[in-house]
């Protein structure tokens, strides 16, 4: 900022100023592809695999294997599906909680919902994962 101070053109307080650019670079950084793409990769972990001490080691594997693909599928979609159906499947929220939390009309979460829960489908279904074998 004091780099540019003098583009500063004091149509406003300088505190309005400040505060507009932090704003703003708050907002860029946010839609940045690489925040908006981030999987918290512990939680979805612990909520993917079962209780492993009644389970042999090869189904242990496999859960892993299979959680792994769903991870990745989950990442292929677009931020706007991934974080509904991470919310909903991997936190345990309700659509209505959803659209509350993401400050959205309900029936647009639900479309969201349906559509990203069609495209995981189709994800799974292009990795080799027909219904029911996961």
């Amino acid at each position: 900022m004091y780099t540019h101070l003098n583009s500063f053109r004091q149509e406003s307080n300088y505190k309005t100023w400040l505060i507009r650019i932090t704003l703003n670079k708050c907002k860029d950084y946010h839609r940045k592809w690489s925040i908006r793409n981030i999987i918290h990769k512990p939680v979805i972990d612990s909520n993917l695999y079962h209780d492993n001490s009644t389970n042999s080691t090869e189904q242990i594997v496999e859960q892993k294997e299979i959680g792994n693909e769903i991870i990745h599928a989950i990442s292929s979609l677009k931020p706007t599906y991934k974080e509904i159906l991470i919310l909903y499947y991997l936190q345990d929220f309700k659509l209505k909680e959803i659209s509350t939390t993401l400050n959205m009309n309900f029936h647009t979460t639900k479309t969201r919902f349906i559509r990203g829960k069609n495209f995981l489908k189709k994800e799974l279904e292009r990795r080799g994962y027909k219904d029911g074998s996961f």
